[in-house]
């Protein structure tokens, strides 16, 4: 399991994009954090915000990349996204996760 965590320009976008990898049964939980700080240097050197919508969606890890595709697909998105790994979990919260993400893409990989 992982969570994949992506930056999104807004809120609206970010439930847009959490709904259809819900719906597509690509991830299993989504959350979104509305008024996040992104910190760069820019060309300045000066350290500048951006705001954004973070989006974190629980996952298997073997569908991190049908989750990149699916987003460029659908929204025509370049985002800056990234994956951790869940390395432990109680059984209710991994059984529903194992349940919940079922992709037939993911049977025809195997």
């Amino acid at each position: 399991m992982i969570q994949i965590t992506i930056y999104i320009n807004t809120e609206e976008e970010a439930k847009s994009i959490g709904e259809s990898l819900l719906t597509n049964k690509l991830a299993a939980y989504i959350s979104i954090d509305i008024d996040n700080n992104f910190y760069t240097i820019n060309e300045r050197n000066e350290v500048v915000s951006e705001p954004h919508a973070v989006l974190k969606a629980i996952t298997k890890a073997l569908l991190f990349t049908k989750v990149e595709q699916h987003i460029h697909a659908c929204f025509q998105k370049h985002i800056k996204l990234y994956a951790t790994p869940i390395a432990l979990a109680n059984s209710e919260f991994s059984d529903y996760i194992r349940k919940t993400i079922h992709h037939k893409s993911m049977e025809e990989d195997s």
